[in-house]
């Protein structure tokens, strides 16, 4: 990444072009969020999901070139920053960008096996070639295998070009009658919890959602009538006890 056939060199140009995917990104949906993972030896989370545009470009100014390329070992992490991103935010178009010349070190996880996992979640990653190609070009596959998008970049400019044509691609937001972006239900079940239907709650919880509901009134101790526990200062709802034979409620 510090070759100079992209000038100054293919990091900085890279890091200029994620730069204007960002800016340009935001400038169509503010509600974008990114997240930065650099790969060497092994992946390193350097700033989690936020619209946070100036930590962002902190954040990738902070990046330098070191050891090995443990690419899908990067995958992997970034897959699970975007599963807990979207418990939180619910549905968005979940992508991945790898800006790579291709090369990787094949450790612990292959960067195929992580693809294949991104294709089962419906997450999309999309890729920068940068440099020669090669026979495999993994990068490729990866993008082919998700349903992403592959540039092949062999200048800064056309890197620049690459990053205008992705940030303004699949700009859909939710509340403008689109169709629904998450429909692969495999990917649900990984960030969804389970539902209960109402009689498959058990009494306390019963109980509980009525309290919620106002239909229920609060129960308290039947010797000092306190609705709360003097000790662990939580509710008689949670640390009462009730008469096992006429079912009164107790202190604890």
């Amino acid at each position: 990444m510090y070759r100079a056939d992209y000038k100054p060199n293919r990091l900085k140009s890279s890091i200029e072009a994620i730069k204007k995917l960002i800016s340009e990104r935001f400038s169509e949906d503010t509600s974008t969020a990114f997240a930065v993972v650099n790969f060497s030896d092994k992946p390193k989370k350097i700033v989690d999901f936020t619209n946070n545009q100036s930590e962002i470009f902190k954040a990738l100014d902070s990046l330098e070139v070191s050891g090995k390329s443990a690419m899908g070992e990067a995958l992997g992490l970034s897959i699970k920053l975007i599963i807990s991103e979207l418990r939180k935010i619910e549905a968005k178009i979940p992508r991945i960008l790898v800006v790579s010349d291709g090369n990787f070190t094949l450790m612990s996880i292959d960067p195929l096996k992580m693809a294949r996992l991104a294709q089962g979640l419906n997450v999309k990653i999309d890729s920068f070639r940068l440099g020669e190609l090669s026979p495999l070009n993994t990068l490729k596959r990866m993008s082919d295998l998700t349903g992403g998008n592959y540039y092949y970049n062999n200048d800064e400019q056309s890197l620049l070009q690459a990053a205008h044509d992705l940030a303004i691609s699949n700009i859909k937001t939710y509340g403008d009658g689109a169709s629904l972006l998450i429909e692969n239900p495999a990917f649900l079940r990984k960030i969804a919890a389970d539902l209960l239907r109402v009689h498959d709650l058990t009494k306390d919880q019963e109980q509980y959602l009525l309290r919620i509901r106002g239909l229920a009134d609060y129960k308290k101790c039947s010797i000092c009538f306190s609705d709360e526990n003097p000790y662990t200062k939580s509710s008689f709802y949670v640390s009462g006890r009730y008469c096992p034979n006429c079912q009164t409620p107790k202190g604890e």
